[in-house]
């Protein structure tokens, strides 16, 4: 046990290495990192005006809201509120987050190889390998993903999990809730990942063949549950691909334009960049000199050792972890565009180089390999890189760093995705810098009074002499409802909304001459989102049930 928490403790040190730049004053200038920051705001916003779950952002392209929410990975958003509660700065909750997110991958790496088999000091250089994989430090440093950071620190300790559930005939109601919340926030944490591990995890799952009985049916309920209990994003981010420019978007469409070569996969150092269609690019792709040097060694042994199966611990593990990787390593390069083409769903990949995920997660089992497979001159060699690579780390600077206040996230006016790739298809509204709380008359005789005012719903009078075209300063995005009261009749009715060149893909629509109270407010009546919600529900309380029964459950299962 106390070898355990050493372990955790060095790699505690190590995450602490890796993310110094999230203990600076400032926050630190990243691809994607303010838009995150902007989300954590709309998100806490979104939800204390109604939205449960929240599925448009109410303030941001200029407060004309965004269906952002509906469609991009909720793990972090929901993670920020507690800090939101507390009235954290987004700055520092974001740090925090991806602090928690970097030691969870670097110690759940370290358990993940100890509960292979391997020792100590091979534990720990599989979470150097870990924390100082370009892939993360890129991520950390450059592009600023939390989505990502909370992905490929989970996963991890899903392997560690797998890996306790194959030397066990018996599971505690904790391990299978353990197991269960790893898979669900996982499936929440971000799209692309969740796309290119779930093949992996499958293949991994197959470690699991010959446990008991038990055990398997135990990890199907775990994965089961942990899948249903995420729909509520899934089916609408799936079912409603249509109602926006996603598909259409240049990032999505740009994939075979962004192969690196391979010198970059094989030697760039990690430095601020981007990622530019053509050769020529500023952003680091390597795979990791860790990562090549285990590979080399792997491969040296395999073919010097005559009787593989039985010199080799588990070689198994290591021949298909070191096929993957090298498959993966090819199909990084541009002669493999073609074979890209044939995979379903590709083109929300968005970028070749983004298998370096994988390669980052599975490096350290193979240098773990390799380390045991290595006499003391390699041995030598692998630890002076690592301390090299240590030295180069401990070296990175932010290319910048800056601080706003909550309000200025809050206010953020842009759409927080790199191609607005989730604007409705009929939103096509310029001028949105024009923007006030009140509805206003496009074409008739009429006149509003507003009551009250928000990004997800609002009240307010309208006076109408003439038929008029009433327009909200909000994209339409289905879900939207906008319910009138005749103040004279007392009827009631719901309006059918209205688009032209000149609505531009706002909220509209037209009303007879008379007085009129309106309320026109955002919903989660849409069928995938109704269906997706209520299935989450119901698997949410299955896995109660399934715990306050766990006993007699395990019983029968057993």
């Amino acid at each position: 046990m106390k070898s355990t928490w050493l372990l955790i403790f060095v790699a505690i040190v190590l995450s602490f290495f890796t993310a110094r730049v999230y203990f600076t004053s400032g926050f630190p200038y990243t691809h994607d990192g303010e838009n995150h920051l902007a989300r954590f705001a709309n998100y806490k916003i979104a939800l204390k005006e109604g939205q449960f779950p929240p599925r448009f952002a109410p303030n941001l392209m200029n407060r004309h809201g965004y269906p952002v929410f509906n469609y991009n990975y909720p793990l972090a958003n929901i993670l920020s509120l507690p800090f939101s509660a507390l009235k954290f700065n987004y700055e520092l909750t974001f740090k925090v987050l991806a602090l928690c997110a970097i030691i969870m991958g670097t110690t759940g790496t370290a358990l993940w190889v100890k509960r292979l088999g391997f020792s100590q000091v091979e534990a720990v250089l599989a979470a150097t390998t870990y924390s100082l994989h370009p892939y993360l430090l890129n991520l950390i440093w450059v592009r600023g993903n939390i989505g990502e950071l909370l992905a490929l620190g989970i996963l991890p300790w899903i392997f560690a999990s797998i890996e306790k559930s194959k030397v066990t005939s018996s599971w505690t109601a904790f391990h299978f809730s353990f197991l269960t919340l790893l898979f669900t926030c996982f499936f929440l944490s971000h799209n692309t990942l969740v796309l290119l591990f779930t093949p992996v995890l499958f293949f991994y799952f197959l470690r699991l063949w010959r446990s008991p009985k038990a055990v398997l049916q135990q990890t199907v309920l775990s994965v089961s549950i942990a899948l249903t209990a995420s729909l509520w994003f899934w089916l609408p981010a799936l079912l409603e691909k249509k109602d926006i420019v996603l598909d259409g978007a240049n990032v999505n469409q740009a994939l075979i334009q962004h192969f690196p070569t391979l010198q970059q996969l094989v030697w760039s150092p990690v430095s601020f960049g981007f990622s530019n269609p053509g050769s020529i690019d500023t952003l680091s792709f390597s795979v990791g000199t860790l990562s090549i040097l285990g590979w080399l060694i792997c491969m040296l042994s395999i073919l010097k050792v005559t009787s593989l199966r039985k010199k080799i611990r588990l070689n198994t593990l290591l021949v298909s972890t070191l096929t993957l990787l090298l498959v993966l390593f090819l199909a990084m390069l541009a002669p493999t565009q073609k074979f890209w083409g044939t995979i379903p769903f590709v083109s929300y990949i968005q970028f070749p180089w983004r298998l370096g995920s994988i390669i980052l997660i599975f490096s350290g089992v193979v240098l773990a390999h390799a380390y045991a497979l290595s006499n003391q001159i390699l041995r030598s060699l692998i630890f002076c890189t690592a301390v090299v690579l240590l030295v180069a780390a401990v070296r990175l600077k932010a290319v910048d760093t800056f601080h706003r206040t909550n309000v200025d996230y809050e206010a953020f006016s842009q759409s927080t995705s790199t191609n607005n790739e989730n604007l409705p298809k009929s939103f096509n509204y310029s001028n949105i810098a024009n923007w006030q709380p009140s509805a206003s008359v496009l074409s008739g005789d009429a006149t509003t009074s507003t009551t009250s005012w928000s990004g997800s719903s609002r009240y307010y009078v309208v006076e109408v002499k003439n038929l008029s075209v009433i327009v909200e300063p909000t994209m339409y995005f289905p879900g939207w409802m906008t319910a009138v009261v005749d103040l004279k009749s007392n009827k009631k009715f719901n309006v059918s909304y209205l688009d032209s060149s000149e609505i531009g893909g706002r909220i509209a629509y037209s009303l007879e001459p008379g007085t009129y109270q309106i309320k026109s407010y955002f919903t989660q009546n849409t069928w995938p989102r109704m269906i997706g919600n209520g299935v989450s529900l119901a698997a949410i309380l299955v896995w109660l049930v399934v715990i306050i029964f766990w006993k007699k459950l395990h019983k029968n299962l057993v």
